[in-house]
């Protein structure tokens, strides 16, 4: 039988391409076993072993999985931009751009869930590499309408926490904000306690008006979650954590942590509690007797007594004193 050499080519490039599609969920399953051990340099070597074959999804999974990790133990994100490791990482990374600059994401669900798994280590990692959050901005911008709301609520978040870092990156969390603000605007209403909390603390520290929109949108969207009563201790917890460090937290949220904190004194030690009590205490969203009940429930009677005054010298007019208090 003869075989045409024309055609050779053809043939061969058919094999290296099913050759390819196997490949690629070969190596995305050798880099969730490795995930798994729970080793960060275990991981770390199959990344580096399969680098040259990834396609985008291996890619996103390797920086995901690392970040994982990385946030998940103290001093293991440091093992990421260790000197051994770095160059490997930015490998990662500068593939990571090239493939999203390239790749017409379209209506792909793994596509679309490797800008959200990228967009969220970045943000872990505090990473600010810029070819890869210019493309990922563009794509965010592109496809913001068929976006999950993880996707969406992931993209605010990480160029918010990350445009600090630099002007030109601010630049980008700032006309990604002007982007996403109809959407968010359509579906806030629709996200959960989690994605609230990310967009809120996305948007805490930017200065610009769509930014400021969406952090209002995202506050109302905790309200209503609190006073529905679906926070969890964890939830309500790093909604305090944000929301009393935060200067422009709006006064109804406020009002709702405090009406929460009854729900959870039980649960909290002393040391949180103390934080919320003097920080609602000194912004006076905390009427005095309730400062003072949940300072004896959880806390010392100096403490109480601390809160109780200023929470009262807070809310009498200036040139009046505050009532001595005993200590029963």
């Amino acid at each position: 039988m003869k075989v045409n050499c024309l055609n050779e080519p053809a043939v061969l490039n058919r094999k290296r391409k099913a050759a390819k599609r196997l490949l690629y969920p070969f190596i995305n399953q050798r880099l969730i076993q490795a995930a798994d051990s729970n080793n960060l340099s275990v991981l770390i070597q199959v990344v580096g072993e399969y680098l040259p074959d990834m396609n985008l999804v291996n890619l996103a999974t390797s920086l995901h999985r690392m970040a994982k990790l990385a946030g998940a133990r103290y001093g293991e994100r440091a093992l990421v931009w260790a000197n051994s490791n770095s160059n490997l990482l930015d490998a990662v990374l500068n593939s990571l751009a090239s493939a999203f600059e390239k790749t017409d994401v379209g209506a792909n669900a793994s596509r679309h869930q490797s800008i959200g798994n990228t967009l969220w280590a970045l943000g872990v990692l505090h990473c600010d590499h810029y070819a890869s959050l210019r493309a990922l901005a563009h794509l965010v911008k592109a496809h913001v309408e068929t976006l999950k709301l993880y996707e969406l609520a992931t993209a605010i978040w990480s160029f918010g926490r990350l445009a600090s870092y630099s002007d030109s990156i601010q630049s980008l969390a700032l006309e990604l904000m002007v982007a996403v603000l109809p959407q968010v605007k359509n579906c806030y209403e629709q996200l959960n306690l989690n994605l609230a909390l990310m967009v809120y603390e996305g948007t805490a520290d930017l200065e610009c008006h769509a930014g400021l929109e969406i952090f209002d949108l995202a506050a109302n969207r905790l309200c209503l979650s609190l006073d529905q009563g679906e926070a969890s201790f964890e939830q309500f917890s790093a909604l305090c954590t944000m929301a009393l460090h935060t200067r422009s937290t709006p006064e109804p949220l406020l009002e709702a942590i405090s009406d929460q904190a009854f729900r959870f004194v039980d649960q909290m030690g002393p040391a949180p509690l103390t934080d919320i009590i003097v920080s609602l205490a000194m912004r006076g969203a905390w009427s005095p007797d309730a400062v003072t009940w949940c300072c004896y429930r959880a806390a010392s009677g100096e403490l109480a007594i601390s809160c109780f005054l200023a929470a009262r010298k807070k809310s009498q007019p200036a040139g009046t004193a505050p009532p001595d208090v005993g200590t029963t």
